[in-house]
């Protein structure tokens, strides 16, 4: 199997993991008026800022699972960080762009298909059924099915697949607690046999508050609890939370994003986004302040070659 290394650096290209157009902020929640003079293929390049050490972590523990012939037993990653650390971009990062065909994925076969369920409704109370209820739509059974009929259309599923689930600290109760270690246990002992390879891939976005309070020291042990069995055979993967967007972030995307989007963007412009972005004495912000910023970054960039190349 390939290094997970060798994913790093390629070229994006043109052709994503979607079928047809993905409005990638749509998705976030965030308005970007300047989003829609780029092409949306351009949108992800936003979402590839920083999050190198999670990307990491990630893309070893999923070429890791594969090599073991684990593919069976789905994989749970929990993405820790507060509201405007944009959790999504993420799972977006890693759904269209590494598990894209002939990707990380490939050892499953070179035309290997991710299916992306985007984003499902956390529910209010109940147990791993509940959590179950939440894929209907995208498996294409009745909102009510029977949890065998649900486990029917996850085993015919040929495609590997995934989703993501949002849970804040701040609303959080004991019953969400029984709700989340009711479909652990059921992803680690119960989770239904597909009929031929492929892979399951569940992101639990959890959204800390900016001062610690009770709720959240109980819910970080909670997902401490979970991922640490001790058989050593936990579903459940913790990255670490999501650092602060800081200059060296900047300068390092803008290098990036120049090799992946190959004549897409002036290099020149990106350059410049460094010091544009953070000028001498700004401190670190999340992702969704500067979101906004990247945009504009991007759309100089790829609109000044347009402009000479008309000329």
């Amino acid at each position: 199997m390939a290094p997970v290394t060798q994913f790093f650096n390629q070229p994006i290209d043109r052709v994503f993991n979607v079928d047809g157009v993905i409005n990638v902020n749509q998705e976030l929640g965030v308005h970007v008026p300047l989003a829609s003079r780029l092409p949306e293929r351009l949108h992800l390049a936003a979402t590839l800022i920083n999050r190198s050490r999670e990307h990491e972590r990630v893309c070893e523990v999923i070429e890791n699972h594969l090599r073991g012939g684990r593919v069976e037993t789905p994989l749970v990653f929990v993405l820790q960080g507060h509201m405007a650390d944009l959790h999504r971009a993420f799972v977006l990062r890693l759904e269209r762009v590494d598990f894209a065909p002939g990707r990380l994925l490939h050892e499953l076969g070179e035309d290997s298909a991710y299916d992306a369920f985007g984003r499902r409704s956390w529910p209010t109370g109940g147990d791993h059924v509940a959590m179950l209820h939440s894929l209907t739509e995208p498996l294409g059974v009745r909102d009510r099915a029977a949890q065998q009929e649900i486990e029917a259309a996850i085993c015919s599923k040929a495609d590997s697949f995934g989703f993501s689930h949002h849970v804040n600290c701040a609303r959080w109760s004991s019953s969400d607690t029984e709700l989340l270690r009711s479909w652990v246990g059921y992803l680690h002992r119960s989770w239904p046999r597909a009929r031929q390879p492929r892979l399951c891939i569940a992101f639990l976005c959890v959204e800390y508050a900016t001062k610690p309070t009770n709720r959240t020291r109980r819910l970080k042990a909670l997902i401490t609890e979970l991922s640490e069995r001790r058989d050593g055979s936990s579903v459940v993967h913790v990255l670490d939370p999501f650092d602060q967007i800081d200059n060296i972030h900047v300068g390092d995307w803008a290098a990036s994003i120049t090799r992946k989007y190959r004549g897409d963007f002036s290099p020149e412009v990106l350059a410049a986004a460094e010091t544009r972005l953070f000028p001498r004495g700004s401190r670190p912000v999340r992702l969704a302040d500067i979101y906004r910023q990247l945009f504009e970054v991007m759309y100089e960039a790829y609109c000044k070659p347009a402009v000479q190349f008309g000329m």
